[in-house]
């Protein structure tokens, strides 16, 4: 796939709603990378989120990356993984509802023992 191929619009990209605002969101790299519908929602959440609810991530990441030394790839996991644990705090009832299950935040790339912590707490049934 080549740099032109994620700005092309094709109508059979999936796609999904943020169940924090409701917005229509889709992403072609994440559709052709991911097959799974719920790992494929969660992922293009966690982009929307990281884009569209956390205000200082596109104003500050040349900032913090330049002055701080991190590695852009190591702050956006970083912001990435804040996003999947407010997902899962501010949408709980509605990933329930719709049966996401742990499985589907393990999938998801970088996910760490944190935010696996969280999701079994959650989405785990309780008996």
């Amino acid at each position: 796939m080549d740099e032109d191929d994620l700005y092309e619009l094709d109508e059979d990209i999936r796609e999904t709603e943020c169940l924090l605002c409701g917005k229509i969101i889709s992403s072609s790299y994440l559709h052709s990378e991911l097959k799974d519908d719920k790992v494929y929602q969660l992922a293009c959440m966690v982009m929307h989120y990281r884009h569209e609810h956390v205000k200082y991530y596109n104003n500050s990441v040349g900032y913090v990356c330049h002055y701080t030394n991190v590695e852009y790839e190591e702050f956006k996991t970083l912001v990435n993984e804040r996003a999947k644990r407010q997902i899962l705090r501010k949408a709980k009832d509605k990933l329930i509802e719709k049966g996401f299950g742990v499985k589907h935040f393990a999938e998801l790339k970088n996910t760490d023992e944190k935010t696996l912590a969280l999701a079994r707490k959650i989405l785990e049934k309780k008996e």
